[in-house]
């Protein structure tokens, strides 16, 4: 299937596990394009920490999961607008991803290209003290075109403009990651039995600050 040229501008709050401007989840075993799409909405998130569910906001796509290793799930030429802003305010006790163009990846073979975001990335909300049962703390990513990447094969000529803030002050055993491209990029090789490749990131920018109010508690 295909997404092209949609161009959303209804502001949305939402307290969903996955939430994006254009698309909350793609999940298929054919490969999917996302081409030409545009966000200038205001993308919510409030979500209490009691919830065990892993969320991903983006402001295109809040969550990937492509299913096949052969046919590519494809993100192209996708914009995230000065004015969509993305305002994480919520958290939970399993992983949270917020991205600029996609909020989390799961598996498969996932081709991000030619995207930018311009739209602000803020935390306002306290993160979750929580603990994952296969790591010792819940990992938060946040990054202006991928929040959390567990399986994206190619991620080029892609550029962030939007500045991101982390207000957070409780980040007591959590895992925080901020990055202008990507915040948090896991290798998961095998998955369910099956192998997947490597990540390449190539030609991409951030142009924006990153800063964080927070206070560590160790």
């Amino acid at each position: 299937g295909a997404v092209a040229y949609q161009h959303n501008e209804v502001d949305e709050t939402a307290s969903a596990v996955n939430i994006g401007g254009i698309i909350g989840a793609t999940s298929t075993t054919k490969g999917t394009t996302i081409s030409g799409c545009k966000n200038n909405a205001t993308i919510q998130y409030k979500g209490r920490k009691s919830a065990a569910v892993e969320v991903g906001v983006g402001g295109i796509v809040g969550r990937i999961n492509a299913l096949t290793t052969t046919d590519a799930t494809t993100v192209e030429n996708c914009i995230n607008d000065v004015n969509g802003l993305i305002d994480n305010q919520g958290c939970t006790t399993k992983d949270l991803g917020v991205g600029g163009i996609v909020g989390m990846t799961l598996r498969g073979n996932i081709v991000v290209n030619g995207c930018k975001n311009y739209g602000t990335i803020q935390q306002t909300g306290n993160l979750a003290k929580a603990y994952h049962t296969k790591r010792t703390a819940v990992g938060n990513g946040f990054g202006g075109i991928v929040g959390i990447n567990r399986q994206i094969y190619l991620l080029t000529n892609c550029e962030n403009y939007g500045q991101i803030s982390i207000a957070n002050t409780n980040v007591d055993r959590v895992y925080l990651y901020v990055g202008g491209v990507v915040g948090w990029a896991l290798s998961e090789e095998k998955n369910s039995g099956t192998t997947y490749g490597a990540f390449t990131m190539k030609d991409c920018a951030n142009y924006a600050d990153l800063t964080f109010g927070g206070k560590a508690e160790l």
